[in-house]
């Protein structure tokens, strides 16, 4: 029986694998170019997307309940406990980011003069960035008031911190996607919104991180 671990390993080598033998059978378009699009695109969101799922399933499975509570097995008020932060560390996450976005958005267009990164998006500036930034971590201590009460003060910054700079590399990372594919938009199933990768882009860089920290830093 494969471990988690193990099993991420062996379908990773398998897919890889298998990417690059089909490439002996293709005639259309670069070997690189093609295997560099599939492993990206697949990895990226599968794997990157993955440790959302991860992140909830840290709570309560495996959850080092002696830790956080003066017993050695969790009673059915604490097991309640432990499983909601698995939940709302998910939507603390999800809102520090769409109020990161929110805040760089009109930061920038009320204070932005200096710009961020132009080559690979001429409207963001870092005052718009500092915006965000401050936002994200306002968003996560307060989430830690209000539904996070597992995280400790310097906890919640960090993670703050990790979504208001990965968040926005994220975005520009996607931009960066973008501006070579020569598209404005992902797709069009969310019209004006930039297509269903412009919504989630910072999650992507944000998710990892924040599951990493949190198994081996705050649940150690």
């Amino acid at each position: 029986m494969f471990s988690q671990l193990q099993f991420l390993l062996v379908t990773s080598l398998v897919f890889l694998l298998l990417v690059l033998v089909i490439e002996l059978f293709r005639q259309k378009g670069s070997p690189i170019v093609n295997a560099g699009t599939t492993v990206l695109g697949v990895m990226v969101v599968s794997l990157f997307f993955g440790t959302l799922i991860e992140i909830r399933e840290l709570f309560p499975y495996g959850f080092p309940v002696s830790k956080f509570f003066s017993v050695t097995m969790a009673g059915e008020v604490e097991l309640a406990t432990i499983s909601r932060w698995g939940g709302y560390t998910i939507v603390s996450l999800l809102a520090s980011i769409w109020i990161c976005d929110t805040a760089a958005y009109f930061g920038g267009l009320t204070f932005g003069r200096h710009r961020l990164f132009e080559r690979v998006s001429p409207k963001k500036s870092w005052e718009g960035a500092i915006f965000g930034f401050v936002g994200a971590l306002l968003t996560m201590l307060a989430a830690r008031s209000l539904v996070l009460d597992y995280l400790r003060f310097q906890d919640a910054l960090i993670i703050g911190i990790i979504v208001g700079v990965f968040g926005q590399v994220g975005d520009l990372v996607e931009s960066r996607f973008k501006r070579d594919a020569g598209v404005k938009d992902t797709s069009a199933i969310i019209p004006g919104h930039g297509g269903m990768y412009d919504r989630f882009d910072s999650l992507v860089f944000v998710a990892p991180f924040v599951y990493l920290y949190i198994d081996f830093v705050v649940l150690s």
